[in-house]
């Protein structure tokens, strides 16, 4: 298999280590900056560069084409693709309208193109692991779930202004950050009844978001994020009557240094134990995000049942649904049901 790459900025950072990770040839690369392009290309003994992203798809050697642009070019990129019948992988969020996102799942579903979107988190063997430990959806109606994630953002730290801190182009802390924690809540905890923005400053693409959310299970959930913050933390803490589940990670690679602990609560009294799972980022010496990339990537290698392909197009879709009741919520400062 042959993967082409469009955009250079991700594309190059990860997608080019975990496409390689994989065993998958970089067949060629195109970005808006040609010279980047170019250097990149011999630098990296890539055969073949591009003048833009429709010549790329139409290269019939390439099978696979990885997208890294921002989220509002994405659809008309996908589309391209399905016409050219390459199999997609591509970066969240799909888009930025739920209106053409809907069309265009329906033409991954019609003309079954494999696709594949960038979720990490859900292949992480620490979140597998918190997941094995949640009571089975049948047995709980009570709990509660509290998301932290601060992160000071490249452009935040250099002070740059750029389409990732524009929500129209797919940047903000509303398209950059909740859609990854909207797709492991939802792998933990099941299908969401309600959510609300509760910030007070209607800008979504401020430094800070908290959001509220209502799991169909009886399960709540808040969820913050910082996006100005040197001082990293990913936290994840359900918790109940009877434990707290606390995942965490404060170490300066997003996926790498997670540590697993569940607390027990017996007899007023909290025992602490630290839960082991199989750390193969742990060895790993590059961004951590490359090795869960390439997990995702293996799975293009083999063929996808119709099966597989429909229930993946249906999970993509509900975090897509997700995330526009999000936006609503944030434009009209209220609760917004998921239907």
């Amino acid at each position: 298999m042959k993967v082409g790459i469009i955009g250079l900025g991700h594309g190059q950072r990860v997608l080019f280590e975990s496409f390689k990770l994989s065993n998958i040839k970089i067949h060629g690369v195109v970005s808006k900056d040609q010279k980047k392009a170019e250097i990149f290309s011999k630098k990296n003994n890539i055969i073949k560069k591009y003048k833009n992203w429709k010549e790329i798809i139409k290269d019939n050697e390439i099978d696979i084409i990885a997208i890294a642009v921002p989220a509002v070019h994405q659809i008309k990129i996908i589309r391209e693709c399905i016409r050219y019948n390459k199999i997609i992988f591509c970066e969240k969020p799909l888009g930025t309208n739920i209106k053409s996102i809907k069309s265009i799942i329906n033409e991954l579903e019609f003309y079954k193109r494999n696709i594949i979107i960038d979720y990490i988190f859900c292949e992480h063997n620490a979140f597998k692991k918190f997941k094995s430990l949640i009571p089975k959806k049948s047995t709980f109606m009570s709990g509660h779930v509290d998301v932290i994630f601060n992160t000071q953002s490249y452009a935040m730290k250099n002070k740059l202004i750029n389409w990732k801190l524009k929500p129209s182009l797919g940047g903000g802390l509303i398209n950059l950050y909740l859609p990854h924690i909207f797709d492991y809540l939802i792998y933990f905890f099941g299908q969401i009844f309600s959510i609300k923005i509760i910030n007070e400053n209607k800008n979504n693409f401020s430094t800070k978001l908290n959001c509220d959310i209502k799991f169909e299970s009886g399960i709540t959930a808040n969820i913050k994020i910082e996006a100005n913050n040197p001082n990293q933390e990913h936290t994840i803490r359900y918790s109940n009557e009877k434990y707290e589940l606390i995942l965490q990670n404060k170490g300066k690679d997003y996926t790498k240094n997670f540590i697993l602990h569940l607390i027990t609560i017996i007899q007023n009294k909290r025992l602490m134990k630290i839960l082991k799972f199989n750390n193969d980022l742990k060895k790993f010496k590059k961004d951590s995000r490359v090795l869960l990339s390439s997990k995702l990537i293996n799975k293009l290698k083999k063929p996808m049942s119709r099966k597989n392909h429909l229930e993946s197009i249906k999970r993509y879709f509900y975090v897509e649904k997700v995330l526009n009741k999000a936006r609503l919520s944030l434009n009209l400062n209220k609760e917004m049901k998921i239907n």
